[in-house]
C-alpha cells in the first residue's frame, strides 16, 4: 500500500530473510529503541530545566543591567565632573614635571657637551702630536732613503766615470800599440827595401871585384901565356887546331850555358817577382786584416762605449724615475693622509718647504680639504638633524604619553620600535655605505698608486698630467660621495618625515577611537614609554659610539695598510735598483773581459804576423843567396870562357 511502511532491507552479509529465525533480532531492536526513547526523554527534561534556569538568570541579569545602566549614568555625570578637575590637576602637574625634566636634561646635556669638547680637544692634541711624530719619522726615513739612493747613484756615476776613464786610457794605449805596430811594419818594409838595395849594391860590387880579379888573373895569365907562348910557340901551333875545335865546342857550351843562365835568370827573376808579389799580397792582406780587426775593435769599442753611455743614460733615467717615484710616493702619502682633517695645512706647508713640486699638489690638497670640511659639515648637519629628529621623537613621545590611551601607546610604541629599528638600520646602512666608500676610495687610491708606479716607469713627462687626472678623479669621487650622502640624508629625512606624518595621523585616528576606553591605564603606560624612550636614546648613543669607533678603526687600518704598502714599494724599488746596478756591473765586467780577450787576440795575431814576416824574410834571403851563388857561378864560367876565347884569339 502506498502509506504502509516498507520492510527494512537485509543487512549485507547477514542471514537471509526467511520467515523462520527473525523473532530474536526484532525483540532486541525494540528494546534498544525503548532505551533510546527513555534516554532522549531524560535529555529533553534536562534541557528544558536548563532553559528555564537560563531564562530566570537572564531576567535577573536584565534587572542588574538596568540597575547598572542607571548607576553608570549617575557615575558618568559624577565622573565627568571628577575627570575635569583631575585633568586640570594632572595638566598642571605634568607641565611642572616636564619643565623640571627639561631643565635637568638641559643641564646634563650642557655638562656632557663640555666634557665631550674637552675630551675632543685633548684627543685632537694627542692625535696631532702622534701624527706630527709619525710624519717627522716618515719624512726623516724617506729623506734617509732618498739620500741613500742619491749616494748610491753618485757612487755608480763615479765608478762609471772611473771605468770609462780606464777604458779610454786602455783604448788610447791600444791605439798607440796599433800605431806602433803600423810604424814597425812601415819600418820593416823600409828596412826590407834598404836590404834589397844593399843586396843589389853588394851584388854589383862583387861583380866589379870579380871582374877586376878576373882581369888581373887574365893579365897574369896573359903574361904567363905570353912567356909560355914564347917558350912553347912550336907546341902552340900544334895545339891550334885542337883549340879551334875546343873553341867551337866552347862556343857551343857557352851558348848552351848562356841559354841555361838566361833561363835560370828568368826563372829566378820570375820566382823573385812572384815571391815579392806574394809577400806584397800577404803584407797587404795582413795589413787589411789588421785594419779590419782594428776597425772592428774600434767599432766594438765604440758600440761598447755607446752601450755604456746608454747604460749611464738609463741609470740616470732610472735615478730620475726613482726620484719621481719617491716624489709620487710622497704625493700619495700626502693624498692618503689628507683624508685626516688636522694635518692638511701643516703638511701642505711642509710640502712647500721640503719639495718644489708642492705647487702642482696644492690645488688637490685644498680641494680634498674643502671636501673633508664639507663632509664634516654634512656629518655635523646630519648629527644635528638626528638630534633634532630625536628631540622631535621625544616631544612626540611626551605628547603621546599625555594624550594617547593604552592601545594607542602600545601600537605607537610598536611603531616607534619599528621606526627606531628602521632608523637604526638606515644609520647602519649609511655607516656601512660610508665605510664601503672609504674602502673603495682606499682601493681606488691603491690602484691609482700601482697605475702611477707602472706609468711613471714608462713616461716621466706624463706625470703631471696623470697627477692632475688623479686629483680630478679623487675630487670627483669625493664629490660623488658627498652628493650620495646628501641624497641619502635627504631620502632618510623625507622618509622620517613621512613616517612621522603617518604615525601622527594614525595616532590621531586611534586616539579618537580609543581615548575614552583606556584612561585608567595611562600612568603605567607613561612609565613604560619613558623607559622605552630612554632605552632608545641609550641605544642611539651606543650605536653612534660604535660607528665612531668602527670609523676610527677603519681609518687606522687604512693608514697602517697604506704605510705597509709604501714600505713594500720602497723595498721593492730599492731591490730593483740594486739588481739593475749589479746587472750593469756584470755587463761592464763582461765587456771589459771581452775587450781584454780581443786585445790579447790582436796581440797574438800581431806576433803571428811578425813570425810570418820573419819566415818570409828568411825565405827571401835564402832565395837571394841562391840566386847570388848561381849568378856568381855563371859569371865565373863566362869569364873563363871569355879568357879562353881571348887566349885563343891572341
Amino acid at each position: 500500500m502506498p502509506g504502509a511502511a516498507r520492510p527494512a532491507p537485509p543487512m549485507p552479509g547477514g542471514a537471509s530473510s526467511f520467515p523462520f529465525g527473525s523473532s530474536a533480532p526484532r525483540g532486541a531492536q525494540r528494546d534498544a529503541a525503548a532505551e533510546e526513547a527513555a534516554r532522549m526523554k531524560e535529555d529533553k527534561d534536562k534541557l528544558e530545566k536548563k532553559i528555564s534556569d537560563m531564562e530566570h538568570l537572564l531576567s535577573q541579569e536584565k534587572e542588574k543591567a538596568l540597575l547598572a545602566t542607571l548607576k553608570s549614568q549617575q557615575d558618568e555625570v559624577l565622573s565627568s565632573k571628577v575627570e575635569s578637575s583631575l585633568k586640570d590637576i594632572q595638566d598642571k602637574l605634568r607641565r611642572d614635571r616636564h619643565e623640571q625634566e627639561v631643565a635637568e636634561e638641559r643641564m646634563g646635556l650642557k655638562a656632557k657637551i663640555k666634557e665631550l669638547e674637552t675630551r675632543l680637544v685633548q684627543e685632537r692634541e694627542t692625535w696631532m702630536q702622534t701624527l706630527r711624530g709619525q710624519m717627522q719619522e716618515r719624512e726623516s726615513s724617506s729623506k734617509d732613503v732618498e739620500n741613500h739612493f742619491v749616494y748610491r747613484l753618485q757612487e755608480m756615476e763615479r765608478r762609471w766615470l772611473e771605468e770609462k776613464a780606464q777604458w779610454q786610457k786602455s783604448f788610447v794605449q791600444k791605439e798607440e800599440e796599433v800605431r806602433s805596430l803600423k810604424n814597425s811594419a812601415e819600418r820593416l818594409r823600409e828596412v826590407q827595401d834598404e836590404l834589397r838595395l844593399t843586396g843589389l849594391d853588394k851584388i854589383m860590387l862583387e861583380k866589379e871585384i870579380g871582374r877586376y880579379k878576373d882581369e888581373m888573373a887574365r893579365v897574369e895569365r896573359d903574361r904567363a901565356n905570353a912567356d909560355q907562348y914564347m917558350r912553347s910557340l912550336p907546341e902552340k901551333e900544334r895545339e891550334l887546331a885542337n883549340l879551334r875545335a875546343e873553341v867551337t865546342m866552347a862556343k857551343m857550351r857557352e851558348e848552351r850555358a848562356n841559354s841555361d843562365f838566361r833561363a835560370r835568370e828568368e826563372k829566378t827573376l820570375a820566382d823573385m817577382s812572384r815571391l815579392q808579389r806574394e809577400i806584397g799580397a800577404i803584407a797587404d792582406r795582413k795589413n787589411a786584416e789588421k785594419d779590419e780587426e782594428l776597425q772592428k775593435l774600434q767599432a766594438r769599442y765604440e758600440a761598447m762605449l755607446h752601450e755604456k753611455e746608454n747604460a749611464v743614460a738609463q741609470v740616470s733615467g732610472e735615478k730620475i724615475r726613482a726620484i719621481s717615484e719617491l716624489v709620487k710616493i710622497k704625493g700619495f702619502i700626502g693624498r692618503v693622509q689628507a683624508v685626516n682633517a688636522a694635518l692638511d695645512k701643516e703638511r701642505s706647508a711642509l710640502r712647500t718647504e721640503k719639495m718644489q713640486m708642492a705647487q702642482s699638489m696644492a690645488a688637490g690638497i685644498e680641494e680634498t680639504k674643502k671636501i673633508k670640511q664639507e663632509l664634516e659639515h654634512l656629518k655635523a648637519s646630519r648629527q644635528a638633524d638626528m638630534d633634532e629628529l630625536a628631540k622631535k621623537h621625544q616631544a612626540r613621545i611626551e605628547q603621546i604619553k599625555e594624550t594617547y590611551a593604552a592601545d594607542v601607546t602600545k601600537t605607537y610604541s610598536e611603531k616607534l620600535a619599528r621606526a627606531g629599528a628602521e632608523s637604526q638600520e638606515e644609520k647602519l646602512a649609511l655607516i656601512k655605505k660610508y665605510q664601503d666608500e672609504m674602502a673603495a676610495m682606499a682601493g681606488a687610491h691603491q690602484q691609482e698608486l700601482a697605475r702611477l708606479a707602472r706609468t711613471g716607469q714608462e713616461e716621466f713627462a706624463r706625470t703631471a698630467k696623470a697627477r692632475q687626472e688623479e686629483d680630478a678623479m679623487t675630487a670627483r669621487a669625493h664629490q660623488q660621495a658627498v652628493e650620495a650622502l646628501r641624497e641619502e640624508l635627504a631620502r632618510s629625512e623625507h622618509a622620517h618625515k613621512e613616517e612621522l606624518a603617518k604615525l601622527a595621523q594614525a595616532g590621531q585616528e586611534e586616539l579618537a577611537r580609543s581615548e575614552r576606553a583606556h584612561q585608567q591605564e595611562l600612568a603605567a603606560r607613561q612609565e613604560e614609554i619613558t623607559r622605552a624612550a630612554r632605552a632608545h636614546q641609550d641605544e642611539l648613543a651606543r650605536v653612534r659610539a660604535d660607528a665612531q669607533g668602527e670609523k676610527d678603526n677603519k681609518i687606522a687600518e687604512m693608514r697602517l695598510k697604506a704605510e705597509n704598502d709604501l714600505a713594500e714599494m720602497a723595498a721593492a724599488q730599492k731591490k730593483r735598483l740594486d739588481q739593475d746596478y749589479t746587472e750593469q756591473l756584470e755587463k761592464l765586467r763582461e765587456a771589459k773581459l771581452a775587450s781584454e780577450a780581443a786585445a790579447l787576440k790582436l796581440e797574438s795575431e800581431a806576433l803571428r804576423l811578425a813570425e810570418e814576416v820573419k819566415n818570409l824574410d828568411a825565405i827571401l834571403a835564402k832565395k837571394q843567396k841562391e840566386f847570388m851563388t848561381a849568378a856568381a857561378e855563371a859569371a865565373g864560367n863566362r869569364k873563363n870562357l871569355e879568357g879562353k876565347l881571348s887566349a885563343l884569339s891572341a
